[in-house]
């Protein structure tokens, strides 16, 4: 491009449609391999330069985004079934038919004091570039969340811990208190629990308890968090646990600020609607 011209040699057509193709399978790339693709497919033409590419993704309607990455194993044919049931069976396979505002949905995760810390600051050269802070390494406080997709009554209940894991017996005891808490408040309404494929999340003892109090449970396919509302919850705590990494300094300040973070959502209807879950 020269001035306030474009080259007129830019993107589009037969070539524009082989770079969206590219993006659809590696959406990963960078513009030095997208270049090389098209390059590669016709040799006999110049490589477009990054600014001709910039140009042609605007137009494709791409936006740069964070990545991700799912598990190869979420892409076997009996987990594709599976996630193909969760949205499109009703239960106990899935969840089709079933209300966003009777949906209960349940996961755990792991928060550590030195993941708040920034890596990287500014500082003259003949200095470090420290302060004060957490460093203990290892200091695990652990989360283990419920969250409801009612848009009126945004049911929470959660439990933060430091020593081990999700055990049966912690499990047992946090669906006990959800059950009974459904019963005192919303006597009669069936709800239906969803959850990851926890060795606890399947013991028959529990499980046993949902039904035995009338409402039902789904298992989301394996590999799959996308499909969990709470996970994006999650994400919520963390971004907003990033405001304050320089006042967390003990467990204690830690657990207080989660607390604070889950209290304060107003509703979690979003997230489920976010995943799939109807309006």
């Amino acid at each position: 491009a020269t001035g306030n011209h474009y080259s007129e040699r830019e993107i589009l057509g037969e070539v524009l449609e082989k770079l969206a193709l590219y993006r659809s399978a590696f959406p990963k790339a960078i513009l030095a391999e997208c270049r090389a693709h098209l390059y590669n497919l016709n040799p006999t033409i110049d490589p477009y330069c990054d600014s001709q590419l910039h140009r042609a993704e605007e137009l494709l309607g791409l936006t740069r985004k964070a990545a991700s990455t799912t598990a190869e194993l979420a892409f076997t044919p009996t987990n594709l079934r599976k996630r193909h049931w969760y949205w499109n069976m009703p239960p106990p396979l899935g969840m089709n038919g079933v209300q966003t505002r009777d949906i209960i949905d349940i996961d755990e995760a792991g928060f550590m004091l030195e993941h708040q810390n920034r890596k990287h600051g500014k500082t003259v050269s003949a200095l470090r570039c420290t302060s004060e802070g957490a460093y203990g390494r290892g200091k695990k406080l652990n989360l283990l969340l419920a969250i409801c997709g009612d848009d009126v009554d945004a049911m929470r209940w959660h439990e933060v811990w430091t020593n081990g894991g999700t055990t049966i017996i912690r499990f047992y005891d946090f669906i006990r208190r959800i059950l009974d808490d459904l019963a005192a408040n919303h006597p009669g309404r069936l709800f239906v629990f969803t959850m990851d494929n926890l060795n606890s999340h399947k013991n028959p003892l529990i499980l046993n308890m949902i039904h035995n109090a009338g409402h039902r449970y789904v298992f989301r396919a394996p590999y799959w968090p996308v499909d969990g509302a709470v996970e994006y919850v999650f994400n919520t705590v963390q971004t907003r646990l990033q405001v304050y990494f320089n006042q967390l300094t003990t467990m204690n300040e830690l657990r207080n600020r989660i607390n604070l973070i889950i209290g304060t959502i107003p509703s979690f209807h979003r997230y489920f609607v976010h995943v799939g879950f109807p309006q």
